[in-house]
């Protein structure tokens, strides 16, 4: 896969994980909403608004470029938050049930 493609799928990626439209990402990060969709359209854009990207959603451009599992990472991290809102909102004596399920798993794993 080219760079301009991961470039974009890691992008699209971030935007999902902070749960934010198009529109606010790209003033979050101080662009153009219309600049941001066609980034994401297929990754090719100017290295000045690259930059700017990088610097405003605090993620080099070196790893927005050349790592594709950043979506695959944002997908387990998301999963795990969900659980973890999940447990949260468990009354105490679920969540001490909900731990002791699972001390038996990770011990049947440990076997």
């Amino acid at each position: 896969m080219d760079r301009h493609r991961i470039f974009a799928n890691n992008l699209t990626a971030i935007q999902r994980l902070r749960q934010m439209s198009a529109a606010e990402f790209a003033k979050e990060i101080g662009i153009p909403p219309s600049t941001w969709q066609a980034v994401l359209k297929d990754g090719n854009t100017t290295l000045n608004t690259a930059i700017r990207i990088s610097e405003g959603i605090g993620v080099s451009l070196d790893k927005l470029t050349g790592d594709d599992v950043l979506p695959a990472r944002v997908t387990a991290l998301d999963g795990f938050m969900r659980v973890f809102a999940f447990y949260c909102s468990l009354s105490a004596e679920q969540q001490d049930v909900m731990i002791e399920h699972l001390q038996v798993i990770l011990e049947l794993l440990h076997k």
